[in-house]
């Protein structure tokens, strides 16, 4: 079928309506445990299309872990709210390297996530990136002096 004619006929469930992409090159540093913090830079803004739609969240981030690390991992905030990701004693915080006293290693850390907002159309959406931190240690997002960039990509999707 042409695309024109789907156009006529509107878009069916599941179709990406829109994308939203951000590289940023910020330092973010953690040492708070089991906790998530915002990942400097990594606001990205999505203003639905239509009523009650998905947002489907992916990113992935160059990052680098002390020898000390015991565990990490990337979540997404929606607004202020944590929606991807669990802090505490029983949180996710540790998802990529699980141990103790780990090598320093770097790796890139990923997630993703669909959200159901429950928002009209016309809704302006704020998300950002988080970073975990299991239990000792420190971890960054993009370190420093080595040109790493984060990608963030949102899309909404329809229903």
């Amino acid at each position: 079928m042409a695309l024109s004619k789907i156009g006529n006929r509107g878009l069916p469930a599941g179709a990406v309506l829109q994308t939203e992409y951000l590289e940023f090159t910020n330092n973010t540093t953690s040492t708070s445990t089991q906790a998530y913090v915002d990942v400097t830079g990594s606001d990205l803004t999505i203003t639905t299309k239509q009523t009650n739609s998905k947002i489907y969240l992916f990113a992935t981030c160059p990052c680098y872990a002390t020898s000390t690390c015991t565990g990490f991992a990337i979540g997404f905030k929606r607004g202020s709210t944590l929606i991807d990701g669990i802090t505490g004693s029983s949180g996710d915080a540790w998802q990529y390297l699980n141990g103790s006293s780990i090598a320093t290693t770097s790796l890139v850390g990923e997630r993703q996530h669909l959200d159901s907002p429950s928002v009209a159309a016309g809704t302006a959406i704020t998300y950002k990136v988080q970073l975990g931190l299991w239990t000792t240690g420190t971890i960054q997002i993009n370190y420093a002096g080595y040109g790493h960039k984060a990608k963030f990509l949102i899309q909404e999707i329809g229903v």
